[in-house]
């Protein structure tokens, strides 16, 4: 049975590119009143949009969530969504090096992204609490090949 989301809206953190656009990709094409992507590349966001929007709505923001000013202007964002029933966190960091490679600046823009994830997710929630619905998807696949 194939699901539909119709009348439902999403925020995908990540959207823009990768598993995060096909997934926005998948909910329009079953049904989303719409979507909001989060991305930091704006040419890659712009791209995402004018594909995702043949299907259906697309909101868009753009942010460096390893920019604390970013983050908080995307919870700002976020508080602003009149309702969000679906999360998917799929925003990655992929620095492809060995392990014994990494340094602390890599490191921290590992940090950065899931602090980041952490208060965009907790605004979110607020919402799905006050809606007293909604649902989250974390994806990690990158951690299958990359370890830190």
């Amino acid at each position: 049975m194939t699901q539909t989301f119709v009348g439902k809206t999403a925020l995908i953190v990540g959207g823009s590119s990768g598993i995060g656009k096909e997934t926005a990709r998948q909910l329009l094409m079953n049904g989303a009143e719409w979507v909001a992507i989060i991305g930091h590349k704006a040419d890659k966001m712009e791209e995402a949009k004018k594909q995702l929007a043949l299907l259906g709505e697309v909101r868009t923001h753009l942010a460096d969530l390893r920019r604390w000013d970013d983050v908080m202007a995307t919870v700002d964002y976020v508080a602003g969504l009149e309702k969000t029933d679906l999360l998917v966190n799929a925003a990655g960091v992929f620095l492809p090096k060995m392990f014994v490679e990494h340094t602390p600046a890599d490191y921290d823009q590992y940090l950065d992204l899931n602090k980041a994830t952490f208060f965009v997710t907790q605004q979110v929630v607020k919402n799905m609490i006050a809606h007293q619905s909604g649902n989250i998807v974390n994806i990690g696949s990158m951690w299958a090949s990359q370890s830190i």
